[in-house]
């Protein structure tokens, strides 16, 4: 993991490099905290996020790893696990705009600022989507994502999504170029001559 981290700084340091002379990297930024909140209930301990459009409308919410390389990184993108999808709809994504100061199990609904009414992406979630493991591109909205995300819908989706505490976490996958010359082994022993 540190490797990983110092060749992304490494490519983030020396900017985008040749594609002839470069590698694309992925790495990814586990979830530190998740929960779901609606106005009369939150929690942060179950082992599914709920999205919910329905009258009471239930959001679900992830903070990631502190990391500031997502704002140069080449593309990001959020990959979740959907455990299932009871009410087809529409899930969207949005930008928490200020970091989150209450305890997991204490995220209530109205301490999810997010940056703009307009999601960062949709996707549609039916029933060819449950169980399993969807990508959605942040790329465009990079720069936003330092303070976590919200998952929410208004379109009367219902759909469980895995948590952290589940065997399926989501994670935000930033990919970087790397030069070549940073992917560099170990040195050993010279071979025979």
């Amino acid at each position: 993991m540190i490797r990983r981290s110092l060749l992304l700084s490494m490519a983030l340091l020396t900017g985008p490099a040749s594609p002839a002379f470069s590698s694309s990297f992925p790495v990814g930024l586990r979830v530190l905290r998740d929960g779901s909140a609606s106005t009369t209930a939150w929690t942060g301990a179950d082992k599914e996020l709920i999205v919910s459009g329905a009258f009471t409308q239930t959001v679900g919410w992830l903070e990631f790893q502190p990391d500031t390389s997502a704002r140069a990184a080449q593309s990001v993108r959020l990959d979740l696990f959907v455990r299932s999808v009871t009410q087809l709809g529409t899930l969207s994504v949005y930008a928490i705009s200020n970091p989150i100061a209450s305890m997991e199990n204490g995220v209530r609904a109205s301490d999810l600022v997010v940056t703009d009414k307009v999601p960062l992406a949709t996707v549609t979630l039916g029933a060819g989507t449950s169980e399993r493991l969807i990508s959605i591109d942040l790329s465009a909205s990079k720069s936003r994502l330092t303070d976590g995300i919200v998952l929410a819908s208004d379109d009367g989706l219902y759909a469980t999504i895995a948590a952290k505490e589940s065997g399926v976490p989501a994670q935000l996958v930033i990919v970087a170029t790397v030069p070549d010359s940073a992917v560099v082994g170990p040195s050993g022993p010279q071979g025979p001559q």
